[in-house]
């Protein structure tokens, strides 16, 4: 199985790669958990429109939200704006979003996929051939 990890390291420059990641890897009906610190509030009230609060969960800085990927989730993933919170790139609204074999870690600035095909694998790289040199980019199997 192949996988590959995204490092940010750059965030200055256009975002597209993680919306085409988005589309290529997150589908409805996927289940997903968003992470969100808990005094993201706000955060965590969108991530809730989504789902239900997973108690079972215990941090000290965290909150869990887990369900299923819905048309509106989807459309609200795709359509966040990259915008800048306390001196950090947010390429998402949620600190981590796990869907399936993608890993969101960070706000978006980590992405990790998992067991991919060789036609995945091509797939990603053509998105993130753009980037160039803004990320540091991890291939390896298992």
């Amino acid at each position: 199985m192949t996988h590959i990890h995204i490092q940010m390291i750059n965030p200055e420059g256009d975002h597209r790669w993680w919306r085409e990641l988005a589309i290529a890897f997150i589908h409805v009906g996927d289940a997903f958990e968003i992470r969100c610190f808990k005094q993201d509030t706000e955060a965590i009230r969108l991530a809730l429109s989504y789902g239900k609060q997973d108690d079972d969960v215990q941090s000290d800085y965290e909150v869990s939200i887990k369900g299923m990927v819905t048309k509106g989730m989807l459309k609200d993933v795709l359509s966040f704006e990259p915008c800048e919170v306390h001196g950090f790139t947010r390429l998402t609204p949620h600190f981590t979003l796990v869907v399936g074999r993608l890993s969101s870690e960070h706000h978006g600035m980590e992405v990790h996929l998992s067991g991919l095909s060789p036609q995945e694998v091509e797939r990603v790289e053509s998105i993130m051939e753009p980037v160039g040199d803004r990320v540091s980019i991890l291939t390896y199997e298992s």
